[in-house]
């Protein structure tokens, strides 16, 4: 059976990349898998939530200091920069440029609905 580990993963993206648009009837032994998708879907939703609720508990504590310390714990809240291009502003200025280096990637999206 398959399992969770990322092997897995990766042999399902590559083994099946692409779909040929048919639907198909699944048994009904996947009920039980599909509930149980939902129920860590809505698990996962929750546990994302108390998370940012203990970034910010944390940030609260913090403040404007970088490094926080307790006992043997470091807390960082560091200030991080990035570059990157306006897409959008490259696309109505420069559409040719922008066409140019276009690039695209697809995936499949699991659902459960």
């Amino acid at each position: 059976m398959p399992d969770g580990s990322e092997a897995t993963t990766d042999y399902f993206n590559r083994r099946f990349a692409r779909s040929d648009g048919t639907t198909v009837h699944l048994p009904d032994e996947v009920l039980p898998v599909c509930a149980e998708y939902e129920r860590l879907s809505e698990e996962l939703k929750k546990l994302e939530t108390a998370k940012a609720a203990a970034a910010n508990q944390l940030k609260f504590y913090l403040k404007e200091a970088e490094t926080g310390i307790v006992r043997d714990k470091t807390v960082t809240w560091k200030q991080v920069s990035r570059s990157g291009v306006d897409t959008k502003r490259l696309k109505a200025e420069e559409p040719e440029i922008y066409k140019n280096f276009l690039t695209q990637s697809s995936y499949r999206r699991l659902m459960v609905a």
